[in-house]
């Protein structure tokens, strides 16, 4: 790998990580200000949840570079915020909650620290790519159902894709691994779908309002 090319991928990383730090931060806004998460996919955000938890745990149980990961953990974190609005709002709060994220987190784990088979590690990085499409796809079903974006932010799911297609640029010359290539392809089409539907119907619905 050239040194040019070197150098255009690792600022192209933390370009990402720089992103995920504010990428769900309009999404976050918009929720809490109207404490209204009408709009937005439970089983979208939950997906995409345990999408970023495999990933996370799989990069760092390989000893990937953390630049080519952190923005996963990122994620996780604004995702858990905005999860966390979604059991308020809705009434969703309960003790079998609060059993399935302790296991949750015990899996995190021993993936993580390799306390598991190899195979099993490969295995659950394997489900990262039907997750992120299953979690893309109910949030584009919830919104051709509404026909109205609610509380879905363009920026945000602009942003996503993004930095999925720099991932999938700087994961193609520095990693290879055909398993990452395969999630940051799909993530970044159905991103990128998500966000022409969202300006879409605002702009629909603008145009009714206009008449």
């Amino acid at each position: 790998m050239s040194v040019i090319l070197e150098n255009f991928c690792y600022i192209l990383n933390w370009s990402v990580v720089l992103i995920c730090l504010f990428l769900k931060v309009p999404q976050m806004k918009s929720c809490f200000g109207s404490m209204d998460t009408n709009g937005i996919s439970l089983q979208s955000v939950l997906l995409e949840m345990l999408g970023y938890s495999v990933l996370f745990c799989y990069s760092f149980a390989m000893d990937y570079p953390i630049s080519l990961y952190l923005e996963q953990g990122l994620l996780l974190v604004q995702n858990i915020f905005i999860l966390g609005l979604i059991i308020y709002t809705r009434k969703l709060l309960s003790t079998k909650l609060f059993y399935i994220f302790v296991i949750y987190i015990i899996i995190c784990y021993c993936l993580a620290f390799r306390l598991v088979p190899e195979l099993i590690l490969k295995s659950a990085v394997f489900t990262k790519t039907p997750l992120v499409v299953m979690s893309k796809l109910s949030q584009i079903r919830a919104l051709y159902k509404s026909k109205t974006p609610g509380t879905l932010s363009a920026t945000t799911w602009g942003m996503a894709a993004y930095g999925s297609f720099a991932r999938l640029f700087s994961s193609l010359v520095m990693t290879k691994d055909w398993l990452l290539l395969l999630n940051y392809t799909c993530a970044g089409s159905l991103s990128s779908t998500v966000v022409a539907m969202i300006l879409y119907y605002t702009k629909k619905t603008h145009k009714h309002r206009n008449d």
